[in-house]
């Protein structure tokens, strides 16, 4: 029964890892759709990058670092 318990926890560390990784890679996805988006505007009327965006990306990247 304890070797069962074990391996249950050790399984929830990998998902956790690989959920991790998920939100880190989805963060990047996203930023970099926001930049494209953002370059294929004009050239004179550069938007930019909204701060909410910014702060989600820093927090996704913190939380990754963990």
């Amino acid at each position: 029964m304890a070797a069962k318990n074990r391996r249950a926890a050790g399984d929830s560390r990998i998902s956790t890892r690989l959920f991790r990784t998920n939100l880190d890679q989805a963060a990047r996805l996203q930023f970099s759709r926001e930049l494209a988006g953002l370059s294929a505007g004009c050239g004179h009327a550069r938007r930019r990058i909204s701060t909410s965006a910014r702060a989600r990306h820093e927090t996704i990247q913190r939380l990754a670092a963990l």
